[in-house]
């Protein structure tokens, strides 16, 4: 019993050793992505908010570091991702994926839909404002957290540069997912479906409008086909009926 008590505390030691290399390392990383543009009282507040929620989260103060580099990776000021890294840590938790997955998937948003957004909003209340409607569209339809990243990842930089925000574009995210299609698949029909209406409205002015028209309850199938094409009108006709709804938007 001695000798499985003492390895236990081995493992322990050993974890614990390894959390703490793995901490002194992403704080290194940040330091050198920084390449002198922060204080060190800055870089050294970064460490301290990690330590923190490492302290207060489900996740190790080496994986909000890691998550820290993440950030700091996609543009971010220090500032910024000191203000923004108890927010991620818990749209993370709530989301149930990793730290450093959850804020990619809000930061690369803000930066696709930002033509979108209000310019008057701080990147902190840019991330609020995303990742609450990121929790929305998992919990009101089909979607996961996964399947509505990757869809994203696809369809997000056409959708916002035709007009439509990040709330509109989970909207219709969410109807695919309801209608089976997730993931990559979804993003690729909604690319698809945008773009061929703006080939056909000949720009981007009425996409809104077109796309409304053209899920209608009138709209015949061979004009949708003639519209989208073979491979993206069994995602148009599912969203058949929702004409109303999208001109909401």
């Amino acid at each position: 019993m001695q000798y499985a008590l003492s390895a236990a505390l081995l493992g322990v030691g050993a974890d614990a050793l390894k959390a703490g290399v793995d901490f002194e390392l992403a704080n290194r990383k940040l330091q050198a992505l920084d390449a002198g543009q922060s204080t060190a009282l800055q870089l050294s507040e970064l460490s301290r908010t990690a330590r923190g929620l490492g302290e207060s989260s489900i996740f190790t103060a080496a994986e909000v570091a890691n998550l820290q580099v993440s950030l700091k990776k996609l543009g971010l000021s220090s500032k910024d991702v000191n203000d923004l890294s108890g927010q991620l840590v818990k749209f993370a938790t709530a989301m149930d994926t990793t730290a450093e997955v959850a804020g990619g998937a809000v930061v690369k948003n803000i930066n696709r839909f930002n033509n979108v957004l209000d310019p008057t909003l701080t990147q902190q209340e840019k991330a609020t404002k995303i990742s609450r409607e990121f929790a929305n569209a998992t919990v009101n339809s089909a979607l996961g957290f996964e399947t509505l990243n990757t869809s994203l990842s696809y369809a997000g930089p056409v959708a916002a540069s035709l007009g439509f925000t990040f709330a509109e574009t989970t909207a219709i995210l969410g109807k695919l997912a309801d209608a089976g299609f997730e993931g990559s698949k979804a993003g690729t029909v909604l690319r698809k479906i945008l773009t061929s209406i703006a080939k056909e409205g000949g720009g981007i002015t009425n996409v809104k409008e077109d796309l409304a028209g053209l899920i209608d309850d009138n709209t015949q199938f061979a004009e949708v086909l003639d519209i989208v094409g073979l491979r993206a009108v069994s995602g148009t006709l599912s969203l058949k009926g929702l004409g109303d709804e999208v001109k909401e938007l």
